[in-house]
């Protein structure tokens, strides 16, 4: 709350109208690891919206399809993020046209869009990894608290799958009959 990067952040869900912080911009793949993040000392979703994803196309030239929070929106991202991908989807910030629900109502956009909601699990994740009360001071304390919420939500990730690899071989030899020890 006293450190000078700090700022009211206005999210405009219920419960909660403002927070102190630093707003922070995640891209994340399929499989939830998490590829890139941006810490927005100044502006806001508008305006990380396109260098963020030329920046991950550089390092993944693979990616074709991105979902996006509404915050994002503006006519110039719309335009250039199509440009950059097979399919963005990005909801219009207000009531959308008859063209845009259209839009909207395509599969390979509402494909993307029912994928939304794990990017809203990460962020939480990363709460539970570190970022949900920092108490490094500084900015540069700010960004190493950061990238290690981030390394710790993709280790933790990896640890993950090898779980669920175990398990399944587990439960494939437990078929075919071998008594495992508890």
């Amino acid at each position: 709350m006293f450190e000078e990067h700090t700022r009211w952040i206005s999210k405009g869900k219920a419960g909660r109208s403002v927070e102190l912080g630093v707003p922070l911009c995640i891209v994340e793949d399929q499989h939830q690891f998490i590829l890139d993040h941006r810490i927005m000392w100044k502006g806001g979703d508008v305006d990380i919206a396109v260098p963020l994803l030329e920046s991950c196309l550089k390092a993944y030239p693979d990616i074709a399809v991105c979902s996006f929070d509404r915050g994002f929106h503006s006519p110039e991202n719309q335009k250039r993020l199509g440009e950059l991908l097979e399919t963005a989807a990005l909801p219009k910030k207000r009531r959308p046209s008859a063209a845009e629900r259209r839009r909207e109502a395509e599969p390979t956009f509402a494909n993307a869009r029912r994928r939304h909601p794990a990017v809203e699990s990460e962020i939480n994740n990363l709460e539970q990894r570190g970022l949900d009360r920092v108490l490094t001071r500084g900015a540069a304390g700010f960004e190493r608290t950061v990238g290690l919420s981030i390394l710790a939500a993709n280790l933790h990730r990896i640890g993950l799958i090898a779980q669920r690899r175990e398990r399944k071989r587990l439960d494939r030899l437990r078929k075919r009959g071998f008594r495992l020890a508890a």
